[in-house]
């Protein structure tokens, strides 16, 4: 369950990403990854290296804000490897 499935729509959020939001999103997209590699038996260690980055990256975001950003890293990574 990612952000916009907590949360839905309402105004929450317009709040503050938090900590515990951003590994939410994380989970979402590892989960995400972890069906490509098993899908096309590889690893992906470009995109396990930056899972961490987000912490950095979305700090002073809203949830919504946040949400998008991995919508766009989610999307990216399913159209290079679920074309295949």
């Amino acid at each position: 369950m990612g952000i916009l499935q907590k949360y839905g729509l309402d105004d929450s959020i317009n709040e503050p990403v938090t900590e515990d939001d951003i590994a939410l999103e994380i989970s979402e997209l590892l989960a995400d990854i972890e069906h490509i590699e098993k899908k096309h038996s590889t690893v992906l260690v470009g995109e396990r290296s930056h899972l961490n980055d987000p912490y950095v990256d979305c700090k002073g975001m809203t949830r919504g804000q946040c949400a998008h950003f991995f919508s766009v890293w989610r999307n990216g990574i399913l159209s290079r490897y679920m074309k295949r």
